[in-house]
């Protein structure tokens, strides 16, 4: 089945390699000279939302539709990232994040600064000049650099930056709670991406220290996330027509949560993800038109309604 869509992808605003722009020219040459069939992109990249008007000039050259798209990590779990679709408000997105992102740099900055001067460690200019430019500097690219530096460390995430770590410095994230919440105050329909990643954080005095949530922990949370926002508008990723997701799509149908899906690019493979029907497209634009609908009437994003 050919791609019609990617509702999850990165470009160079935060962690991918490519710009929006040559992303949508590589779209738009294949659907000239292969038949391509693309009809919708989402770039969700980490806590900004890039130059629709960039897309725009697409959208109407190409015939692809740009949904205004972000990722956003959550506190409650390691690897907890929820997905906004379809944002109306695009400058109070981008400011509330934008805050926070820039708290949580200088955090990692002040750990490589401990880590230079206070223990000896030669991270170079250069590292830190390319993990900013590539909204990378983290606790894991700071771990991994540490590692390459001295082979005999045998775990630098535990020993060093995370909790408990000898330079760690605690940084803030919003809870999932109040991230659904500000994308639906947005105008955005918020999904739950790629779930089969969500984890424990580590933390070794507990017991389930860095293992996988298990389904009543899921539950519990879409619960929670559901209460959170109007009826039929959470969403899961969870791909429904492939196998690897057959847990997660049974997970949708008991939570009765819309699907989503994207192929998570960076920079490596193609756009694309051909699991998406066009079913499951016709909801996701039906839920962001609805909030488009409902502003020109009320001038609210939403009501309680199902949608």
């Amino acid at each position: 089945m050919d791609a019609l869509s990617d509702f999850h992808f990165h470009t160079d605003l935060s962690d991918g390699k490519h710009s929006i722009r040559d992303i949508l020219a590589a779209c738009m040459s294949a659907k000239a000279n292969w038949g391509c069939k693309l009809k919708f992109l989402a770039p969700t990249d980490h806590n900004r939302i890039g130059d629709i008007e960039i897309a725009k000039l697409f959208e109407e050259h190409c015939g692809i539709t740009y949904v205004p798209a972000i990722e956003v990590s959550a506190s409650d779990y390691k690897k907890l990232h929820i997905g906004g679709y379809g944002i109306k408000n695009i400058n109070a997105m981008n400011e509330k994040y934008k805050r926070i992102s820039v708290n949580n740099e200088m955090k990692m900055l002040k750990m490589i600064e401990r880590l230079r001067f206070e223990h000896g460690f030669d991270i170079s200019n250069t590292f830190i000049e390319e993990a900013t430019r590539t909204s990378t500097l983290n606790r894991q690219t700071i771990a991994n650099e540490i590692q390459r530096l001295n082979r005999r460390t045998r775990d630098a995430y535990a020993e060093w930056v995370g909790p408990g770590g000898k330079v760690y410095e605690e940084t803030y994230k919003d809870t999932a709670a109040n991230i659904v919440g500000h994308i639906s105050d947005c105008g955005g329909i918020p999904v739950i991406l790629h779930p089969k990643t969500i984890r424990h954080h580590y933390n070794p005095s507990t017991e389930r220290h860095g293992v996988h949530i298990n389904e009543q922990e899921l539950d519990d949370l879409i619960k929670q996330l559901k209460s959170n926002v109007p009826s039929g508008r959470l969403g899961i990723e969870c791909r429904p027509n492939s196998p690897k997701f057959s847990r997660f799509e049974l997970v949708r149908k008991k939570h009765k949560l819309f699907a989503i899906g994207g192929t998570d690019y960076h920079a490596e493979g193609f756009i694309g993800n051909s699991f998406v029907s066009q079913k499951e497209i016709d909801g996701i634009m039906r839920r962001i038109n609805k909030t488009n609908d409902l502003f020109r009437e009320t001038g609210k994003f939403y009501d309680t309604r199902e949608i």
